[in-house]
């Protein structure tokens, strides 16, 4: 339980710093972190990613334009989306398991062109906005963010080393997730102990949730945990038993870090100028 606690940390530190230097926006850390604690709580509690726009309206507040944060926000999602197709190609070639069913539903054939399909969206996305941005500053409402977006694209683009430090932080990001599922796995001795099983359930996971989403992601994380220990010959209601366990002590854990991230960003924002912190 210790080393899943620990990588619930790891995880959300990790996340902290990489969006920290793709926002680049000159503001301190600690400010970042607030924020990024309490839009982890919403992303993690409200239905269709809305937590999403939680950063975007938090920092506007500390003067960010929205374009640079939406900018950031598209980089952030490239890297997990290419780390998850990695993720479920290796889950789909690497290990000697059958196909991974969720109602009936081979979540990873699934779920694999799914992430290619984003992946190359977000990328086309970001490029197509980053040359035509300021073309499109003259347009009524939507011509500032673009404008701003395609700055911050421009200023990733010329700064190849932080491009890589980002990368490389999504990287170990996903080794802190599979750090803390290996640790949720050894609390019983009756599940695969093993650094593939954490691979494959969280493959199973993450295909799940893609697929056959729900709101906050309970049933279907659930589901697809179990789905991918069946593989190793664990009981389904066994599995889903523990992915629930999992699965409350991570959002507990951003609770527990995003309620009092949010009571101190509404204290500040009702009784002091935004840029003080203590």
């Amino acid at each position: 339980m210790a080393a899943a606690v620990a990588g619930f940390a790891a995880n959300h530190a990790l996340r902290v710093v990489r969006w920290h230097l793709l926002l680049d926006a000159r503001i301190p850390l600690r400010r970042d972190a607030l924020v990024c604690l309490v839009a982890f709580l919403a992303i993690t509690t409200l239905p269709l990613r809305l937590g999403e726009l939680v950063r975007p309206a938090l920092l506007a507040r500390e003067g960010v334009p929205v374009g640079r944060t939406l900018a950031a926000l598209v980089a952030e999602r490239a890297l997990d989306v290419a780390a998850l197709a990695g993720l479920l190609l290796w889950a789909a070639t690497g290990p000697d398991l059958p196909a991974l069913r969720v109602e009936g539903t081979d979540v990873l054939a699934l779920a694999r062109p799914a992430a290619a399909v984003a992946l190359g969206v977000l990328l086309a996305g970001l490029a197509a906005v980053t040359v035509a941005g300021d073309r499109l500053a003259g347009l009524p409402v939507v011509g500032p963010t673009a404008a701003a977006m395609a700055q911050a694209g421009r200023d990733l683009a010329r700064r190849p080393a932080r491009a890589l430090g980002a990368a490389a932080l999504t990287a170990a990001t996903w080794l802190a997730i599979g750090a803390y599922v290996r640790g949720g796995l050894a609390v019983l001795p009756s599940l695969p102990q093993s650094w593939e099983a954490a691979a494959v359930v969280w493959a199973g996971v993450m295909a799940t949730i893609n697929v056959l989403p729900t709101p906050g992601f309970f049933g279907s994380y659930e589901a697809g945990a179990a789905a991918a220990l069946a593989l190793y010959g664990v009981p389904t209601a066994s599995g889903g038993v523990w992915a629930l366990g999992l699965h409350a002590g991570y959002v507990a854990f951003v609770a527990a870090l995003g309620l009092p991230a949010l009571l101190w960003l509404r204290h500040r924002g009702e009784t002091g100028p935004a840029a003080e912190l203590p």
